[in-house]
């Protein structure tokens, strides 16, 4: 069954400056929102790996315009899972849907404890940059992948990030070749209604997390090359991630301030912005308390 829009339409590449300023690709990532409790809006978050940002001094978020074009959002800071080892990078981010090409969704359904689980053998399918491919770079566009559902919740994963230190994880395994440039995809499953009861039009294809990369490229054991596996960092250790305190603190105050109607609203809210470009980019600042000047290209 093919992806919907919603699947693919939230993808965005994570970008960062050459030593000449010019702003290549380095990886992949998506717009997600955090509910709320004010009807109609939520929280707005650019997800990415951890190791596809964490060694980068400055990164962009790149978007398609709806006008035409694309342009760079710069993100002044990446929050990490607490745990120093999960490769989870999330940054809240404003996206106003009348100037910027994307698709909203919601996070909070795909860690339902309600939904039905996937099985083994389910197709699952990862939209992200193909780097191979440089045409493909200046119009932004995404290349949709596919593979099986190989193991669940494998416990100690030895992976090296780019840095060279050695990280245990918790992954998803996945038959899949390696591409460059899909570290930090949306990784969806796609279930199989066959002999099951328990499947409706909104379970059957949602979020199981993000690519973290290939056995090929970052496993520890050089006896895994070409194994042809990849690795996914489960839905749940992002959710854990935008349930760190800070993001929390940080929803509440923006609540307490929308209700009280101190000032505008500043809800990252992924379908009722109201902020052109450059605004965006100042809230982006605002939000994690970050001089303006470093939150500029």
């Amino acid at each position: 069954m093919p992806l919907s829009e919603t699947n693919v339409g939230v993808t965005v590449m994570v970008v960062a400056p050459r030593p000449d300023g010019t702003r290549v690709p380095i990886g992949t990532g998506f717009v997600t929102a955090v509910s709320s409790p004010i009807p109609g809006k939520g929280f707005g978050y650019v997800v990415t790996a951890a190791h596809v940002v964490r060694f980068a001094p400055t990164t962009f978020v790149r978007v398609t315009l709806v006008s035409g074009g694309i342009v760079d959002i710069p993100v002044p800071q990446w929050i990490f899972h607490d745990d120093g080892e999960t490769d989870v990078a999330v940054s809240p981010i404003s996206l106003n849907r009348s100037i910027i090409r994307y698709v909203p969704t919601v996070i909070d359904s795909d860690i339902d404890p309600s939904r039905p689980p996937p099985r083994l053998g389910e197709s699952v399918y990862f939209v992200g940059l193909l780097a191979s491919i440089q045409a493909m770079h200046p119009d932004n566009v995404p290349m949709v992948r596919s593979g099986t559902l190989g193991r669940l919740y494998q416990e100690g994963v030895a992976i090296k990030w780019p840095d060279g230190t050695i990280h245990s994880m918790v992954a998803h395994l996945i038959d899949s070749r390696a591409h460059q440039g899909f570290s930090g995809s949306p990784c969806y499953v796609q279930l199989e209604p066959r002999g099951r009861t328990d499947i409706t039009n909104n379970w059957d294809t949602y979020l199981l997390g993000l690519i973290t990369g290939h056995l090929d490229e970052m496993g520890v054991d050089q006896q895994t090359r070409n194994t042809g596996v990849a690795l996914v960092t489960p839905v749940e250790e992002i959710w854990h991630v935008l349930q760190q305190e800070e993001l929390v603190t940080h929803r509440q105050q923006q609540i307490d301030q929308y209700e009280a109607q101190i000032s505008e609203p500043q809800l990252a809210i992924a379908d009722s912005i109201e902020f052109g470009l450059e605004e965006t980019a100042d809230l982006m600042g605002k939000l994690l308390q970050v001089p303006k000047d470093e939150a500029e290209p």
